[in-house]
């Protein structure tokens, strides 16, 4: 799971949630609740499905990832000459993508994000659950969808990836609008080799504690109030999450 983890560490620290693993080709949902396990969220079911815990999710605030690691080098050629940007023409031109390490990644792709409405009406009514296990299960919060994203990573040192079509084109795929339909190629197999498709990148996960001394509500039956619960989430914690199996 090396990679993995090297992915997970990348997506946390530039927009501070955790990886959706496998990236774009997965399923997560807002709600999904599960555990870690060999460092990623493993899902094990949802809210909704398994509790009957309804929720309302809104749109949340777009973002982009837009990364590569120190050690790659990007070069452009247009009309089989080096430039510095591509031109907004439909020219012949290449983008060759150098990465001088192993597991090392670029990565482009504009956001869309789907939240929870209320985090809290969540938690409440998962904290009075019983076979809610609070030391361990996360609950997705959010999802961060990447369109017509890359998601590329080495296996070797000193991979290469060249693709190939209209300049116009290629200056859309930098921009994180790639299209599925570009010709490339790569001198030694990939680690992750995601070009135009549109999936799951990242998911901000939640936990819910009831705090010492207040688990009286459970059966007294008033209603949970906020100061019952401690409620924790993805930008707060580390990067790397302790195995709950």
């Amino acid at each position: 799971m090396g990679i993995a983890k090297d992915f997970n560490d990348v997506v946390h620290d530039q927009i501070k949630v955790h990886a959706a693993w496998l990236p774009v080709t997965n399923t997560y949902q807002v709600g999904d609740f599960g555990v870690i396990s060999e460092g990623v969220f493993a899902r094990m079911g949802n809210i909704r499905s398994d509790f009957g815990i309804d929720f309302q999710t809104n749109a949340g605030p777009p973002s982009q990832l837009d990364f590569k690691s120190a050690n790659v080098r990007v070069v452009r050629f247009t009309a089989g000459a080096e430039v510095n940007a591509f031109p907004d023409d439909a020219l012949e031109a290449k983008l060759r993508i150098e990465f001088g390490r192993e597991r090392s990644f670029y990565l482009k792709a504009a956001l869309n994000v789907q939240e929870l409405a209320s985090v809290f009406e969540a938690a409440r009514k998962i904290a009075v659950l019983p076979a809610w296990n609070e030391g361990k299960f996360k609950v997705v919060a959010a999802t961060y969808t990447g369109q017509n994203c890359v998601v590329l990573s080495s296996r070797q040192n000193n991979t290469a990836i060249e693709i190939g079509g209209k300049a116009d084109a290629l200056k859309k795929l930098e921009l994180g609008g790639a299209s599925a339909d570009f010709a490339w190629t790569a001198n030694s197999t990939l680690g992750l080799e995601i070009m135009g498709q549109t999936g799951v990148i990242g998911l901000k996960l939640f936990q819910v504690k009831k705090k010492k001394g207040e688990a009286e509500f459970l059966t007294r039956g008033r209603p949970v109030r906020p100061e019952d619960l401690e409620i924790s989430d993805s930008s707060s914690w580390s990067a790397q999450l302790p195995d709950d199996l």
